[in-house]
């Protein structure tokens, strides 16, 4: 018979207010399984820890049951200080009795009832399974970042600045993403590509950085430390090694296409590079637009056109991956009363952004489509931000900051414009953001609270009108604008979407990555040496994005510090007496961790993540996870109500 200990945490008494720790005790003493029971006051601190190892050293236990928070927060610590004392990880069961008793009951003898049944669950379930060996495998010392916004630029130099290699996958032609498509950065109005612009050439010059742009990962395979990824290369039908950016096809070309980069406000040519500063500063060809007019070729001293250019497939082995895909804003179009796309004044706040912009298409003057300058402008907040209507509930966090400072730089050009704000709660929450408010409401801009209902056009003037009313002063009214500024929400990427699929993360709301803990462990996903930067797990502006691609580095660093790392060992294991070959299974994992060998199921340990996916699958019950078989879950399961 097993010998195992308990250790129980009064968690500052969170746990003990509620559960009866000492009754407790001396209830499991009896168990047969039971060689000794602690009760410590804090077990997550250094102390406690220490004393957990302690505990488990003088005992000499088969196995451990500890009674304390939430295994999210604490599970691997307490392994760990067990794991430094040769108690196998996996005889070790880590009982919530924060979460699932002291935080729900306010009955403590009814508490402390439920606490003991699930202390002698756990026991059950110690006592009924076996230690299973931490595989460990060695690291790859290459990174790969998914996504060239500047949180991503920030993450690559700092893995690159410490002396590894890392691929940069971007699948617009440049690294740069949303930043550089801004005018002024928040608080403090500096040039946006100012700051940018040197990173961005840092990144294009690091020997350690290979940029791979026009590219999307397609398939992720293998374990932290060592992973497959495949990465497919758009066509651009020029030739990079070749081209040297002296823009001499653009001169010649004839054919124009709207820029996304200036959010189709200007046409561009059909071969261009996005942007001035954009790196690497290679010329790339639309060929849905392209009439192949041979023009480009001949203006071309270099040979560089290539319209035979056929997509490419790359495949790449590194050892950890960071994913900073960003986010997309809210399509307006989903919010008809605002009449984009209808009304010739009605933008987006990005829009403004390039309108306003010394690089844009009006040269940085603040001018309507007919040149004339407007000098009355609403701003409108919320749209795509806190809104059920279009499954968008969350706040976006940077749209007040965004409007505040378009606000400032609409009275920076014209002093004497008129400027409404209209909004449901001003929400300046970052560094500086508060000032900027300030400064905003001495400039003479006024705030409005109200989410206005259907814009109109007056049929005389042209004007938009905005109907509103305030629900602080209970005014009313209708404001004739010139422009109307559409505050835009973010919403998940259409890339990160697919790239969570692909590697099989958890996603949460809309579609952000799922974070492991959002206080502990904010930018490890659910997948071991999988990491997340910047908004593609939620809102962000440029400096909690820059903060997040520096962290990520941070994590990968840590584990290219190791030759090797301790893999999780619950794995997916098959009977193979019992496996019909059905292959249910297969279908059922996300990894391609399951493949048929000789008519049967075969488990690739170094794909699976023991997600359990595969186990309801099979009918014939022969797929089980190391560790969670079915004998020891059903031990579990008898020990809960078999409790006296």
């Amino acid at each position: 018979m097993k010998r195992l200990g308990v250790l129980l945490c009064s968690c500052s008494s969170a746990i003990g207010r509620t559960v009866d720790l000492e009754e407790l005790a001396e209830r499991l003493k009896v168990s047969p399984y039971v060689r000794m029971v602690g009760v410590e006051e804090e077990l997550c601190r250094a102390q406690g820890l220490s004393n957990l190892t302690k505990f488990v050293g003088d005992g000499s236990f088969d196995g451990l049951v500890i009674g304390a928070c939430s295994s999210r927060s604490c599970e691997g610590s307490f392994k760990a200080a067990a794991e430094s004392r040769l108690l196998p990880p996996s005889l070790v069961e880590v009982v919530d009795l924060r979460e699932l008793c002291s935080s729900v009951h306010f009955d403590k003898e009814g508490a402390t009832e439920k606490a003991f049944r699930m202390i002698k669950g756990g026991l059950m379930k110690v006592a009924n399974s076996s230690p299973l060996p931490s595989p460990k495998t060695k690291v790859v010392r290459k990174a790969l970042v998914v996504g060239g916004g500047i949180a991503g630029v920030q993450c690559s130099l700092d893995i690159a600045n410490a002396g590894y290699e890392v691929f940069l996958v971007e699948k617009e032609p440049s690294i740069g993403g949303v930043m550089s498509q801004l005018d002024k950065t928040i608080p403090t109005l500096d040039c946006s590509i100012c700051i940018e612009g040197p990173k961005l050439s840092d990144a294009g010059r690091n020997k350690n950085i290979k940029l791979i742009p026009n590219a999307e990962v397609t398939r992720v395979a293998g374990q932290a430390g060592n992973f497959d990824v495949t990465v497919e290369v758009k066509p651009t039908f020029v030739d990079p090694s070749k081209c040297n950016g002296c823009g001499a096809c653009v001169d010649v070309c004839p054919v124009y296409q709207p820029n996304r980069y200036d959010v189709d406000l200007k046409p561009i040519k059909a071969i261009y590079a996005p942007f001035a500063q954009a790196v690497p500063l290679k010329y790339v060809i639309s060929k849905e637009i392209c009439t192949e007019c041979g023009m480009c070729q001949k203006a071309c001293g270099l040979s560089a056109i290539n319209f035979n250019d056929s997509p490419k497939t790359v495949m790449l082995n590194v050892g950890a991956i960071v994913i900073a895909t960003g986010a997309s804003l809210f399509d307006p179009k989903l919010k008809p009363q605002y009449h984009y796309g209808e009304f010739e004044n009605v933008i987006t706040s990005i829009e403004f952004e390039r309108v306003i912009c010394a690089s844009g298409p009006s040269g940085g003057e603040l001018v309507l489509r007919n040149r004339e300058r407007p000098k009355r402008i609403a701003f409108i907040q919320c749209v795509g931000s806190r809104d059920s209507s279009v499954g968008l509930e969350d706040c976006s966090l940077f749209c007040c900051a965004v409007s505040l400072k378009q606000a400032r730089l609409v009275k920076e050009h014209d002093p004497e414009a008129e400027v409404y704000v209209f909004y449901t709660d001003i929400r300046a929450q970052g560094k500086g953001w508060e000032d900027l408010y300030a400064r905003v409401r001495e400039d003479g801009v006024r705030f409005i609270r109200c989410r206005p209902s259907e814009l109109r056009r007056d049929g005389e003037s042209g004007e938009i009108v905005v109907p509103y009313e305030d629900s602080l002063t209970g005014g009313r009214g209708e404001l004739k604008v010139d422009l109307a500024v559409l505050a835009l929400g973010m919403r998940p990427s259409e890339s990160t979407a697919k790239l969570a699929k692909a590697m099989g993360l958890q996603t949460r709301g809309p579609g952000w990555i799922e974070e492991v803990q959002p206080k502990f462990r904010p930018l490890e996903t659910f997948v071991e040496g999988i990491f997340v930067a910047g908004t593609c797990h939620g809102p962000r502006d440029i400096s909690e994005s820059v903060i997040e691609g520096s962290g990520a580095a941070g994590l990968v660093l840590s584990m290219f510090n190791a030759s090797e790392i301790v893999l999780s060992p619950f794995k997916a294991s098959v009977d193979e007496a019992a496996c019909t070959g059905c292959m249910r299974c297969y279908d059922a994992c996300e990894y391609g961790a399951i493949t048929r060998g000789e008519g049967k199921a075969v488990v690739n340990e170094s794909a699976c993540k023991g997600c359990g996916a595969c186990v309801p699958a099979c009918f014939q019950g022969a797929i089980s996870i190391k560790g969670w078989q079915q004998e020891s879950m059903a031990r579990q399961v008898e020990g809960i109500l078999e409790a006296p």
